[in-house]
């Protein structure tokens, strides 16, 4: 069993809301933390993010991309990846037209 079943075996009622003795906030606060760790459990989609790097660094004029489950994972893998030898991040939105603009290859 997983760890996010077990925890609403324990703490939702069968249509999945929290039902504990307490305040509305610490069962909001409780069904925020159990939909945490079901996509960590990678109940969530995958995103793709970008990343560029300096224009003073080895990889200058290239970009990487990352398919992760948030933001902070792709993040994660880019500090595993490049350290902190990398300039910005992109949603897949906001990296529109950045290849174009600023004439990048992706690093593989």
């Amino acid at each position: 069993m997983k760890t996010s079943e077990k925890l609403k075996s324990v703490l939702c009622n069968p249509e999945g809301k929290c039902c504990i003795l307490g305040s509305n906030l610490d069962n909001s606060l409780l069904e925020e933390a159990i939909k945490e760790v079901v996509e960590m459990e990678g109940g969530g989609e995958n995103q793709t993010y970008y990343f560029t790097f300096c224009g003073d660094s080895e990889n200058s004029h290239r970009y990487r991309k990352i398919v992760a489950k948030d933001y902070h994972r792709a993040r994660e893998k880019m500090f595993e990846l490049h350290g902190k030898k990398w300039a910005f991040q992109y949603t897949e939105e906001s990296f529109k037209g950045q290849v174009e603009r600023y004439q990048l290859t992706e690093l593989i």
